[in-house]
């Protein structure tokens, strides 16, 4: 909440905070945010329900009650009162103005945000290559999309490292920085694979960059058992917005693959004030219900936050 957006005189302020001795700005903020409107700290992808998608459908089974990035935003306000909103790239259909300006009016109509913009681009697509030239293909993809996040007002945008020099990385991600701060866009990195699978090369990453608009986005299930718990405490300080992934449940509703609340803690523990966005991914290729793990995972956030 910024100093324009917050009005009370002394009088309130003292109700509100009994007294204590702390920010104006801060403190109400936070009363607000915990106690009567914790939806505002959740979000949702739409990697969740991607078997609902023509372009991420899963091989063996039909679609059922498919879905376009032009629904989701009602979709999401309807069934979750979720209206922080997160777009994976593979389920765009286009990247035409016309398109984009039709996305963001359907955003738009429902009072929602485009907190991020997952983008996955093939395998080609590598930043820490040595590879001059694939490295600046790479480079050019990813300012695309970071010109898609402007033009569809999306807040920010997650780009992966790739596996290679992490010299070379750190050179792409300060260039990409630059480009998206001129257009108004956060730049995320995730613990999503390559370079960044290492924490430490993670967070050496984003303190070589040197911005506030470069920042982690943990995710809870991508690091494996041996480092989970770890690795998200040590990249959890330079966190933007947190991916609240849930893999495997069994059939009492229970979450297998690791301890979800564990990792809300730590999150908790690390003073992340930013949002949880629910994302679900099981490899099998098998569909679930999704919706009903959604509530799960929303339930399980309103305990934190």
């Amino acid at each position: 909440m910024s100093k324009g957006d917050f009005r009370m005189n002394r009088r309130s302020f003292l109700q509100l905070t009994a007294g204590a001795l702390v920010s104006s700005m801060c403190a109400p903020a936070i009363v607000i945010a915990k106690v009567k409107e914790p939806m505002k700290r959740i979000g949702l992808t739409t990697v969740t329900f991607r078997s609902r998608f023509q372009a991420t459908k899963f091989k063996d089974y039909p679609i059922q009650n498919e879905l376009t990035l032009k629904d989701i935003p009602k979709f999401y306000a309807e069934r979750f009162k979720i209206h922080n909103l997160e777009f994976w790239s593979l389920h765009f259909e286009s990247q035409s103005p016309g398109y984009l300006k039709d996305l963001r009016k359907k955003v738009e109509e429902t009072k929602s945000t485009l907190i991020n913009i997952q983008v996955d681009d093939g395998n080609s697509f590598n930043l820490s290559n040595t590879d001059e030239f694939r490295r600046k293909v790479s480079l050019a993809c990813a300012k695309q999309w970071i010109d898609v996040a402007a033009a569809i007002g999306s807040k920010a945008v997650r780009i992966n490292t790739g596996q290679g020099s992490i010299e070379t990385c750190i050179s792409s991600f300060k260039q990409i920085n630059s480009y998206a701060l001129k257009k108004g866009v956060v730049l995320l990195i995730e613990n999503h694979g390559g370079i960044s699978s290492s924490p430490d090369e993670h967070v050496k990453i984003i303190k070589a960059v040197a911005s506030p608009n470069c920042r982690t986005l943990p995710d809870f299930g991508n690091y494996p058992d041996d480092i989970r718990y770890e690795g998200l405490k040590k990249i959890m300080p330079y966190a933007h917005q947190i991916s609240a992934k849930t893999m495997h449940f069994n059939d009492k509703m229970e979450h297998t693959t690791f301890d979800f609340g564990r990792c809300m803690r730590i999150a908790k523990e690390a003073g992340f004030k930013g949002i949880y966005s629910i994302e679900q991914w099981d490899p099998s290729q098998k569909p679930k219900d999704y919706e009903k793990i959604t509530d799960w995972a929303i339930e399980q956030i309103k305990q934190y936050v």
